[in-house]
């Protein structure tokens, strides 16, 4: 049986390689820590904005925008 979790990280990553070719995407999702912002979160963005320099609510819009498409 799959874990929402590792279903959850596993699309992560894919919409993470399509968003941004030739990132590694080393994912982490786990459960939040505060209920108000969901069941799980994923990290990714604030690792990634240091690499891409660029803003981490950017970069996890462009993770957002394409998850549904991993």
């Amino acid at each position: 049986m799959k874990l929402i979790i590792d279903i959850l990280t596993k699309k992560f990553a894919k919409s993470i390689e399509s968003s941004f070719s030739g990132v590694a995407s080393d994912v982490s999702v786990a459960q939040s820590t505060q209920s108000n912002f969901g069941h799980y979160q994923c990290n990714s963005a604030m690792r990634l904005s240091k690499e891409l320099k660029q803003n981490p609510r950017a970069i996890a819009a462009t993770i957002i925008e394409n998850f549904d498409k991993a």
